[in-house]
């Protein structure tokens, strides 16, 4: 029974909360507001105005691969292999037969 006492003292005591106040709200006055800036600087410049940026377009260009190929096409070179040539041909020239 002693136990179950001591049991029950020892729950109860970290169960229970300390009481506490409130600290009582002081009403905001706007005029003391004004009268106590600890950091005004009235010799400072004025804050700059935020840059805007430029809207994109909904497009930035039109992309035309023919035309592109078009233009490309005096460069290129050309990498084709020539007329058709069957199996059996391709493996005689490279026996050497």
């Amino acid at each position: 029974m002693v136990f179950l006492e001591q049991l029950r003292d020892a729950a109860s005591n970290t169960l229970r909360l300390p009481k506490f106040t409130l600290k009582p709200r002081k009403p905001k006055d706007d005029k003391d507001k004004d009268a106590k800036r600890p950091h005004s600087n009235d010799d400072a410049e004025p804050t700059a105005k935020k840059k805007k940026l430029p809207k994109r377009p909904d497009v930035m260009y039109l992309r035309d691969p023919k035309k592109k190929r078009e233009e490309q096409a005096p460069k290129m070179k050309q990498k084709g292999r020539g007329p058709y040539k069957s199996h059996q041909e391709m493996t005689r020239s490279r026996s050497g037969v």
